[in-house]
């Protein structure tokens, strides 16, 4: 159970305290006040001094580290290696890039989804290019001969 989900129990269970001593009109009313002025104060310091006194920034910080982690593997899982297959340029990205012009023949470039990045290396022995790739790159347009014919490296 992490800080922030201990501090709002410790609050609800303060407000309670103090909606049953007013109810049965008894001490449970003071303690509840106590748990929620204590609450308010631990808030307050740690809103002012960001938590660095009570160890709770290291927290925080090794979960937003653990966040990216996760939202950069994600977004890795999302990427495609693309090849423009006039002048054999190989861009990664999420989605086609767009039609820039091409070096070298008349016009934009002509993209072709090679399939998604991965850590295996690739590459076509007629023209060289190479692709990290999670699995063999689909075998495009290549522009020595034919159609691109991918061995792993």
């Amino acid at each position: 159970m992490s800080f922030k989900n201990i501090f709002a129990l410790a609050w609800l269970v303060g407000f309670l305290l103090i909606g049953f001593g007013i109810y049965y009109n008894n001490s449970m009313f003071a303690y509840g006040l106590l748990l929620v002025i204590i609450c308010g104060v631990i808030n307050w310091i740690g809103g002012k001094l960001g938590f660095k006194l009570l160890g709770f920034q290291e927290q925080q910080k090794q979960d937003s580290e653990k966040n990216n982690e996760e939202q950069q593997k994600q977004d890795n899982e999302k990427r495609h290696n693309y090849i423009c297959y006039k002048c054999n340029t190989v861009v990664q990205g999420p989605k086609t890039p767009v039609y820039t012009p091409c070096p070298s023949k008349k016009g934009a470039h002509v993209w072709e989804d090679l399939g998604l990045i991965g850590n295996d290396h690739y590459q076509c022995p007629k023209c060289g290019v190479a692709v990290k790739s999670k699995k063999t790159p689909v075998y495009t347009t290549c522009p020595k001969t034919g159609s691109h014919t991918w061995g792993k490296m």
